[in-house]
């Protein structure tokens, strides 16, 4: 009897990205996915063919998944955008400390997508008015995020 496919890749970066929230990248390993999941490494190595393969497909889901929670792309100016950042902190507290705040990673790349955004907006002038936008609203955003929630 043929087995069926019953973990697919978007359930193994699902199981990923949750991991790496807990406990960041250096606990990404493929029995540690799979002991999270509750299943074997098979379908891990099945999906992809190396775990650096799996960690950039993890990357790729994060960075999407944030740019979709900050609305990135609806986004008008850097305004809307530092308080976009600031409700996606209040919202997902452990999910913005650890990509915009612990992960060294992670926080690269989300600043590079940012950057892109920030410089479509007519007040931008550059790198160095982004640096302090980006200092400012993280900031801001951390603020935020360690607020204990009001009943």
């Amino acid at each position: 009897m043929v087995r069926t496919k019953k973990i697919y890749r978007q359930h193994l970066l699902q199981g990923a990205f949750q991991l790496i929230i807990e406990q960041g990248f250096e606990n990404f390993h493929a029995r540690h996915i799979a002991k999270k999941m509750s299943c074997s490494t098979q379908p891990i190595y099945r999906e992809f063919q190396t775990l650096l393969d799996f960690k950039e497909a993890a990357c790729e889901y994060i960075l999407a998944k944030v740019k979709e929670e900050v609305k990135l792309a609806e986004t008008t100016s850097s305004t809307h955008l530092t308080d976009n950042i600031c409700q996606y902190a209040k919202r997902s507290p452990q999910e913005f400390q650890r990509f915009f705040l612990m992960d060294e990673r992670c926080r690269k790349e989300i600043k590079s997508a940012v950057l892109k955004d920030f410089k479509k907006f007519p007040s931008s002038n550059g790198q160095e008015d982004f640096e302090t936008f980006w200092y400012a609203t993280l900031g801001k955003a951390a603020v935020e995020s360690y607020k204990k929630p009001t009943a």
